[in-house]
């Protein structure tokens, strides 16, 4: 009977609603559905180091575009994108990063179509941006291994 957890084991009072603070109330659905893709989409050590997300509330964030194909690779600048902020239980690399910005802005131009952005704290041009068409946690992966990577 050792092994069996007791509910005060599960009980985590600064996360109330599992990896959620009560910061912004209660996480809505596209909130959750940015955090499941997060740790889809992340690396094992990054999910691990999670202490707690903050959830998007009622306002959008403004972050930067990525390059469109028919402008010669120019972005089109900042749109507004629903985001989580995800804290850090340990600051993580050279650059001691203690959280990120992670955002998603859906498309209308057909199912499943969107971008998605992160933004690490503290880090001069740590806002990078990729559009993605069926799965968002494998644009966020490439963006994590192509760009966020080398800067930790």
């Amino acid at each position: 009977m050792k092994h069996i957890q007791t509910f005060e084991s599960f009980l985590n009072e600064a996360r109330a609603y599992g990896l959620f603070n009560d910061a912004q109330g209660k996480p809505s659905k596209l909130s959750q559905e940015i955090l499941d893709f997060c740790q889809k989409g992340l690396p094992k050590n990054v999910v691990d180091n999670i202490a707690e997300v903050e959830a998007a509330g009622y306002g959008k964030t403004n972050m930067i575009t990525p390059p469109s194909m028919s402008n010669k690779g120019q972005s089109r600048g900042e749109l507004d994108y629903t985001t989580i902020y995800i804290h850090f239980s340990n600051p993580m690399g050279r650059n001691k990063i203690k959280g990120m910005t992670v955002g998603l802005r859906k498309r209308t131009s057909g199912p499943g179509t969107g971008y998605v952005a992160i933004s690490l704290d503290g880090v001069p041009g740590g806002t990078f941006a990729g559009e993605f068409y069926n799965k968002p946690e494998d644009e966020l992966e490439k963006l994590w291994n192509e760009n966020v990577k080398p800067l930790l």
